[in-house]
């Protein structure tokens, strides 16, 4: 793949169009223009790592992010009225929620009733037996939505005709080119979770292997290529590197479209061209 191929992967790679699609709803989110978002995808696609940026620029404002993995209905509710405790009644002070992982709530009759009530257009109409759930709502699955129970499809539904979701593609080889492009073109790679510097030759490095074991990853993804660098840039013994590594691994090749190939990752990083890492940022 050359400098022009990958310049194209915003517009042709079926997450990376999703993931441009929720990078543009979260910024619809920070300018107050939408109260909510709900994203489905497999594990270690970018989902969070889309979303987390979103929530730093409520941080900027002071405005700490309520995170939460929703076991129950009142988990929701909990993190509703957290959210609100210092706003002092000020819509614009509540904090944003960040339901991650919550396969759960769309299991839950309850839930996806409170669901319903939180995500009505009309702001006066989000009141859940006399709370107030007026905090803007970032909602991540792992699962697909059809693979949610039959008896619940009819709540989701209703849940879906106030927040339209986005469903993210489960496609292996689409999801090692879109970790490879936010690795060349984005800082992803460039620190650990930390904020230490990956060196050049770790960055490369991590992307031979992540290329070499796309067939044999656990996750193929933005996740699994940064876990790789962050491992590597540990500086450990080699024996230790490798068992670190080997968790990342699982024993069920994964079926692909194509094969990954192997890039000048080196003059990728340093030279891919200007308009490319501006479409990546």
């Amino acid at each position: 793949m050359n400098y022009t191929s990958w310049a194209l992967v915003p517009t042709t790679n079926p997450i990376a169009v999703r993931m441009g699609v929720l990078s543009i709803k979260c910024d619809l989110m920070i300018r107050g223009l939408i109260n909510s978002i709900i994203v489905f995808g497999g594990a270690g696609c970018g989902k969070t790592y889309s979303i987390n940026r979103a929530l730093d620029a409520y941080r900027s404002r002071g405005l700490d992010p309520v995170h939460g993995n929703p076991a129950s209905f009142k988990d929701i509710l909990e993190a509703f009225d957290f959210a609100a405790s210092m706003s002092g009644g000020k819509p614009s002070r509540v904090r944003p929620i960040f339901f991650d992982e919550a396969d759960t709530v769309f299991s839950s009759e309850k839930s996806l009733n409170i669901l319903k009530v939180a995500l009505a257009p009309d702001r006066r109409d989000r009141v859940y037996q006399g709370q107030r759930l007026d905090a803007p709502v970032f909602i991540s699955s792992n699962r697909h939505p059809d693979k949610f129970p039959a008896g619940k499809q009819p709540h989701i539904r209703a849940v879906f005709d106030r927040v339209p979701p986005l469903v993210v593609p489960i496609n292996a080889y689409a999801s090692w080119e879109y970790a490879c492009f936010l690795a060349i073109t984005t800082p992803m790679n460039r620190y650990t979770n930390v904020g230490r510097a990956i060196s050049l030759d770790v960055q490369v490095r991590a992307l031979e292997w992540f290329t070499d074991n796309a067939h044999s990853l656990a996750v193929v993804g933005p996740r699994a290529l940064h876990g790789a660098a962050e491992i590597m840039s540990m500086n450990m013994p080699a024996y230790a590197e490798e068992i670190d590594l080997l968790q990342l691994l699982s024993s069920r090749p994964e079926v692909m479209i194509d094969d990954p190939v192997q890039h000048d990752w080196r003059d990728l990083i340093l030279n891919a061209p200007t308009n490319v890492k501006q479409r990546g940022n």
